[in-house]
């Protein structure tokens, strides 16, 4: 079995970076062995919020719970919630700022000379911290969701993401959504239902959308493989898509451009009827509208964007739709 205090000990000399050898082989042997012992997550965790643990090393450790857990370890009831406490923890000792996205992101570029040493090391060891936190939200899904319904905590993410990416990358996977969508093609009485999964803006689930469904319902294209390798958080290039149909609101019985889906809000901003999303696909009315493959980031593998096709829908399915909408008959 691993010797705690020695990898404990190893977490205190660590002053971030390449870890040495040493740390490096002894939390192999965590990783190694936690499964069989329920109990170590649980007494390691303890340490986390250790004054004696220097936040290269509660960063580190953070990370050996975070592969952990994803290696099948059950992260509940100590590891996630622990990780969390220390990660609001730190937030609180930082400064907020509401900027604006362009300013945050070149903040996040240039170095903070108003930090205090000790809040620059907070934000040095955050990379490690955050990381090891969006592994354990990507399965603790009721965890998740009361943070993604808490908003102020989400208030304070964005006016603290300019501290570093680390910060966006748990604000993004919390903005991040799964659900059920009906598509209805109102020029041809067709329609599908699709289930996407973490994804936060409409425009990201443009490309699924187009990238899924292809030539299966009418309007569609043949797909471009590197924007839907994109859009799964495949390819990380800068690539560039454009809108197949014009995707309206379902309370709109006409394609207007008034009633659009708009690509920069947010997935639940899709109306829900009867208790599911719908999407309007009309032919598009702005021929140029286009977004670049930035609308997919920050990728993160713990939980990956996608869209799959559940089924088509029937005639008669269409038809209950198109009735309950007050959509024109077929031409």
């Amino acid at each position: 079995m691993p010797d705690l205090d020695a990898f404990l000990d190893a977490c205190r000399l660590y002053p971030g970076g390449e870890p040495e050898l040493s740390l490096r082989q002894l939390s192999a042997e965590f990783i190694r062995d936690a499964p069989q012992d329920p109990a170590l997550l649980a007494r390691a965790a303890g340490y986390l919020s250790s004054p004696t643990l220097p936040p290269p090393g509660v960063g580190w450790l953070a990370i050996v719970m975070g592969t952990c857990i994803e290696n099948n370890q059950d992260p509940a009831p100590h590891t996630g919630p622990s990780i969390l406490a220390v990660f609001q923890d730190w937030l609180s000792q930082l400064p907020r700022e509401a900027l604006d996205e362009e300013e945050a992101d070149k903040a996040v570029q240039e170095p903070e000379d108003a930090l205090t040493p000790a809040q620059a090391a907070l934000v040095e060891a955050l990379p490690l911290l955050s990381q090891a936190l969006v592994a354990h939200l990507a399965r603790l899904p009721a965890l998740r969701q009361a943070l993604s319904e808490d908003t102020a905590w989400l208030a304070q993410l964005a006016q603290q993401v300019h501290h570093s990416h680390a910060v966006l990358w748990v604000l993004e996977l919390l903005k991040r959504r799964s659900g059920t969508l009906v598509l209805l093609h109102p020029h041809s009485g067709q329609g599908a239902v699709v289930r996407y999964e973490n994804v936060s803006n409409c425009f990201h689930l443009f490309s699924l959308i187009q990238s899924e469904v292809g030539e299966r319902l009418p309007g569609g294209q043949v797909p471009d493989e590197k924007i839907a390798a994109a859009a799964r958080g495949d390819n990380p290039g800068l690539l560039h898509d454009h809108a197949w149909w014009h995707y309206g609101d379902p309370r709109s019985p006409s394609a207007e451009l008034s009633a659009s889906v708009w690509g920069e809000a947010s997935v639940t901003s899709i109306p829900v009827i009867r208790g599911v999303q719908v999407l309007l696909l009309w032919p598009s009315l702005l021929s140029s509208r286009s977004w670049n493959s930035g609308f997919f980031s920050p990728q993160i593998q713990a939980a990956p964007p996608s869209l799959s096709w559940a089924k088509a829908l029937s005639g008669d399915a269409y038809a209950d739709w198109a009735q309950a909408l007050g959509l024109p008959g077929l031409p």
